[in-house]
């Protein structure tokens, strides 16, 4: 696997955490154009690397706009088609209701904690 430098992590503003041979982004703020277009290249740029296990933080996350919307169900597709495993966990109510009305709920894979995020790698 290739280690991202960290020019390439700064220049996005996301921070990262590798745990082996997984990525947590922490995302934070709403899910606007701005947010959803670096989470986009951002995830580019892993797969370019060669990480194949992603784990979103939404804790931060207080808003979801329509194009957030669309960049999250884009990014799952493109995830599964590159062989990359994509997880979410710590959606706030607000968000998540947003997720729900859209049934984008039941194409993203949502976990209450990053332990159970982390777990379900295995199983």
């Amino acid at each position: 696997m290739i280690k991202l430098s960290r020019k390439e992590i700064d220049m996005h503003s996301i921070p990262m955490e590798e745990r082996g041979d997984i990525v947590i982004l922490r995302l934070d703020g709403p899910l606007d154009p701005a947010h959803a277009n670096a989470l986009q290249h951002y995830l580019a740029i892993l797969l370019t690397a060669g990480w194949k296990k992603v784990i979103i933080d939404m804790n931060e996350v207080s808003a979801i706009l329509s194009y957030g919307c669309g960049t999250l169900t884009h990014l799952i597709k493109e995830a599964k088609q590159n062989g990359m495993q994509m997880k979410f966990f710590g959606f706030q109510p607000e968000p998540k209701a947003v997720l729900e009305r859209n049934n984008i709920d039941k194409i993203l894979p949502c976990y209450a904690t990053e332990e159970e995020a982390i777990a379900s790698f295995s199983s």
